[in-house]
C-alpha cells in the first residue's frame, strides 16, 4: 500500500506543481516570455521537448505492459514510479517552457501530456491489477 500511496503523491504533486506555474505566470508573480527573444534556446528547447514527450508516451505505456518483457527484472512498483516520472516531468517542464518562451507549442506538448496521465491514474485496483497480472506473467515465464 505504500507504494500506491507514493504513485499517487506523484501523481498529484506533479499536477499541482504545473497548476502553480500557470497560476504564479498568469498572476504576473513570474514575468512570462522572458525568454522569448532567444531563437536559438527555444529552438533547441522545442526540439528536445518534443523529442522527449512524443517518446515517453508510447514507452511509459508499454512499460507496465505483461508479457515477456527484458524489463521483467524490475519491480512492478519502479516500472509504476518510472511511467509516471516519464509523463508528468515532461508535463512540468513544458509548462515552464511554454511560460518562459511564449511557444505554443509547449502548451499543446503539456496538455497531451496531461490527458496522457489520466490513462495512468494510480488508482487502487489498477494498482492490484497490474502487480497481480506481471507477477502472474514473471512466475509463467520462469517457468518455461
Amino acid at each position: 500500500m505504500k507504494t500506491q500511496q507514493f504513485l499517487n503523491v506523484l501523481f498529484y504533486g506533479s499536477i499541482i506543481l504545473a497548476l502553480t506555474f500557470v497560476l504564479l505566470f498568469e498572476t504576473d508573480i513570474l514575468i512570462g516570455g522572458w525568454l522569448a527573444d532567444n531563437r536559438s534556446a527555444d529552438f533547441l528547447c522545442a526540439v528536445f521537448l518534443e523529442l522527449l514527450s512524443i517518446c515517453a508516451i508510447p514507452v511509459a505505456f508499454r512499460l507496465v505492459r505483461p508479457g515477456k518483457s527484458n524489463l521483467s527484472r524490475i519491480s512492478y512498483e519502479r516500472r509504476a514510479i518510472l511511467r509516471l516520472l516519464m509523463l508528468s516531468l515532461p508535463m512540468v517542464v513544458n509548462t515552464f517552457a511554454y511560460y518562459s518562451f511564449m511557444g505554443v507549442h509547449y502548451g499543446y506538448m503539456a496538455i497531451i501530456l496531461f490527458i496522457c496521465l489520466f490513462f495512468v491514474m494510480p488508482t487502487k485496483s489498477r494498482f492490484e491489477r497490474e502487480q497481480a497480472d506481471l507477477q502472474n506473467t514473471d512466475n509463467t515465464t520462469a517457468n518455461d
